[in-house]
């Protein structure tokens, strides 16, 4: 594993959850009620909204202490710190949506880190059809990290550096669906 307090922090986890867990997890996503709401901040800290739709289940000013489930246990256990959430949501993402490059909300300078479980509608992720996330350097002169959304892969980041996702090919009649925690770590 990676030095989780380096700055501009990146790592990419294949197959992240058993297969029971993750099954469980595909599950829970079919009774979500999707809104079409979601936003991200854009270079002026302005809430910018994007085109995706949308389920929020955590959301403080905050980081929350005692949250604690399989994902955020297995990565306090994988790097041996302690991850506090403070926005939990799913992201669900067709040919049409996008969402702009755009920095995540910041609790403690140096210490947010983003978490992306992928999960979406299919077991096979067609790499022709788009949707890798992509990090950049802090100037946006350069692409740091590339993630091809693979169904179970986990990719954790520092939350200040700009990110974003390559549109959806009209080919791709698939959903990609991620599960996103911005956290604080101790």
């Amino acid at each position: 594993m990676s030095n989780i307090y380096k700055e501009n922090f990146i790592d990419y986890i294949p197959n992240f959850l058993p297969k029971k867990e993750f099954d469980l997890l595909e599950k829970e996503i079919q009774n979500i009620k999707w809104d079409f709401n979601s936003f991200a901040l854009n270079d002026k800290n302005e809430n910018k909204f994007s085109r995706n739709c949308n389920y929020t289940f955590l959301e403080q000013d905050k980081p929350v202490d005692n949250f604690n489930n399989s994902i955020i246990f297995k990565l306090n256990t994988l790097y041996n710190t302690k991850f506090m959430p403070h926005n939990g949501y799913f992201n669900s993402y067709q040919f049409g949506n996008e969402m702009e490059i755009h920095t995540d909300r910041i609790t403690k300078i140096n210490f947010n880190r983003t978490i992306i479980l992928y999960i979406n509608s299919c077991s096979f992720w067609d790499v022709g059809w788009g949707g890798q996330t992509l990090i950049f350097d802090k100037s946006k002169d350069k692409v740091l990290h590339s993630s091809i959304p693979f169904r179970n892969s986990l990719l954790i980041f520092d939350g200040l550096l700009p990110h974003g996702m390559v549109p959806l090919s009209r080919n791709c009649f698939e959903r990609r669906i991620v599960l996103v925690y911005q956290t604080e770590i101790k």
